[in-house]
């Protein structure tokens, strides 16, 4: 019997965890929901619900539906009629990959829907000709802690990626501000290039991250949360953004960073996160930007079918 209705579940990501620009990404306990039913006709329907619910589009330009029917179109299909309920969980242009989530929330569904032709990683490589850099992609769809290279040449898009199991005594606080940053717009505020000493400087820290959180070393992840790549370039752009990094540290975090391009924060600590999670609104709060603080912790799970 052919699938006519599903549910996918995809977690938030926080990309680049400090040093790892553009390659390192972590899936969070945040996430979006997407439920597809087939329908007679030819017309789509999409109802919204939760963050973004009166932004989103509800046309052809959807994104969960854009994703759908690139997929459709690579297995040589065209895309049927479909209603589509999203309940979303993440918050637009905030750093936590929202715009990944309803990309591959519309690649699992419509590979759910053909029969589950692409495997995971084919859906990786897919999911880049929407997205073009693998930091968040990756661990949307394969959860926990991913390290992705990604490059595109004359034979389209070549993907390496390492998912590792999630730390499971790391709570990740996240403090979303009530701001908004498009990525594009982060982007422009980057460097053309990097001294010799920062690229050093980065490298040794990327490589810490990584190897510190395998080995569950905190005090060595605390150094390794430091960057010279992209943090300096943005921060500086939210305001009382380091303040509140300084005080989730002086409330105990191992240490906090900037959430890809911002402008949520996020603090890594051991415990329940409570203590960080007050630190960082009460700041923010007091350099007089409303903020939405909540401790999560890393997801272990991508993007599934719950239904």
């Amino acid at each position: 019997m052919s699938v006519r209705n599903i549910t996918v579940e995809v977690p938030a990501t926080s990309a680049n965890v400090g040093p790892g620009f553009d390659c390192v990404g972590l899936a969070l306990g945040l996430s979006n929901h997407v439920s597809v039913e087939l329908l007679p006709g030819t017309s789509c329907e999409i109802d919204i619900q939760g963050k973004g619910s009166g932004e989103l589009s509800r046309g052809p330009d959807n994104l969960v539906l854009v994703a759908m029917r690139h997929l459709y179109a690579k297995a040589g299909c065209e895309l049927p009629a479909v209603r589509l309920e999203q309940r979303n969980g993440i918050p637009l242009c905030s750093g936590l990959g929202s715009s990944a989530a309803a990309e591959i929330s519309g690649l699992v569904a419509a590979n759910e829907l053909l029969g589950r032709p692409f495997s995971q990683r084919e859906l990786c490589l897919v999911a880049l000709e929407l997205e073009d850099h693998p930091d968040n992609i990756v661990p949307a769809l394969c959860g926990g802690l991913c390290v992705a290279i990604a490059q595109h040449g004359a034979a389209g898009w070549d993907l390496d990626y390492v998912r590792l199991e999630p730390p499971t005594e790391l709570t990740a606080v996240i403090a979303s501000p009530n701001l908004r940053i498009e990525t594009v717009e982060s982007r422009r505020r980057l460097p053309n290039s990097y001294s010799r000493a920062d690229a050093v400087y980065n490298t040794a820290r990327a490589s810490l991250l990584v190897a510190s959180l395998v080995a569950r070393d905190w005090a060595a992840l605390a150094v390794a949360l430091e960057d010279k790549f992209h943090q300096p370039y943005r921060l500086p752009h939210i305001k009382g953004a380091q303040s509140v990094l300084d005080a989730a540290k002086e409330a105990g975090a191992i240490g906090a960073v900037l959430s890809g391009s911002g402008p949520t924060l996020m603090a890594l600590c051991l415990g329940d996160g409570l203590a960080v999670a007050e630190a960082m609104e009460r700041t923010w709060q007091a350099a007089g930007v409303e903020v939405s603080v909540a401790p999560t912790r890393l997801s272990a799970s991508g993007a599934r079918v719950v239904a």
